[in-house]
């Protein structure tokens, strides 16, 4: 009987983080080695993605829904159903924007993607603005991807005032 009971013991002391215990696997490589910002001129856009594949992250000068001029976004990861909302956390140096995202097909692709709009003078403007560094997308459904820094995206909101 107290065999079974120090058997019963042992998944909770392997559960335990006990000191001198073997360290977990390192963190994979990046999976953003290998994609590049991407930029275009009509319109003035930025994606980023693998080099020379689709894009992952873009943002072009557009216009919204009501006809003004405004940053569109696009997203390729992690597709939801067709009208599913979600919001796409932009952060970096502290500073973070959210935006509201709605799953939506495409004529040229199979699937949905995550499209949104918001006016150039949206507070993540302020987040691409700032001190070049590590630029995190993050949708609500989970999926994320870091830029080294912001690219072209300047320039995107900067066509769109």
């Amino acid at each position: 009987m107290k065999r079974l009971a120090a058997l019963a013991l042992l998944p909770a002391l392997a559960a335990c983080d006990m000191p001198g215990a073997a360290p977990e696997a390192p963190m994979p490589a990046s999976p953003t080695a290998g994609f590049a910002w991407q930029s275009g001129s009509d319109p003035v856009s930025a994606a980023f993605g693998p080099a020379g594949g689709a894009p992952v992250v873009s943002a072009t000068c557009g216009t919204s829904r009501t006809g003004v001029p405004a940053v569109v976004w696009r997203v390729a990861q992690d597709p939801g159903a067709p009208g599913q909302g979600a919001q796409l956390g932009v952060s970096a140096g502290g500073l973070r924007a959210n935006i509201e995202m709605v799953a939506v097909e495409e004529e040229a692709r199979p699937g949905t993607v995550w499209r949104g709009s918001v006016a150039a003078t949206d507070n993540s403007r302020q987040v691409v603005s700032g001190p070049s560094g590590p630029v995190t997308f993050a949708l609500s459904t989970g999926a994320e991807i870091v830029a080294p820094d912001a690219g072209p995206l300047r320039s995107v909101y900067a066509a769109c005032t």
